[in-house]
């Protein structure tokens, strides 16, 4: 099963995957946490996948996770969010053909916990 977490929109907390019981057919989520079982309705979370890439620091990278990524070892000024990494490598390549997938760079937040780094995203 592909590893992933969740953003819960109302309560603004991160939940590993690993903290959710139970998935229902109609998309209520049940979360495990602080010993409490939490339900959560489909419209008021956002679910995201591990990419299976770690930044330069060796966090994990997330869809939804911003990047101060590198090309050719050169860390760039500019954010960028993960939302689709096949769009990602797609615009990197665009950028740089030689674009390796060791050149994603540094995790500095996510979209979710971090909304004031979007206003420096690219």
């Amino acid at each position: 099963m592909k590893e992933f977490r969740v953003w819960d929109k109302k309560r603004k907390l991160m939940y590993r995957g690993d903290e959710v019981s139970a998935i229902h057919s109609n998309g209520i989520l049940v979360i495990v946490y602080d010993g409490n079982d939490y339900m959560i309705m489909p419209e008021d979370y956002i679910f995201m996948l591990y990419t299976g890439k770690q930044g330069i620091k060796g966090l994990r990278i997330w869809e939804g996770d911003i990047l101060r990524y590198s090309i050719d070892g050169h860390v760039q000024s500019s954010l960028y969010v993960i939302n689709d990494m096949v769009e990602w490598f797609e615009e990197m390549y665009d950028a740089d053909p030689y674009c390796r997938w060791d050149d994603v760079g540094e995790v500095v937040g996510n979209a979710h916990e971090n909304p004031e780094l979007l206003k420096k995203v690219d």
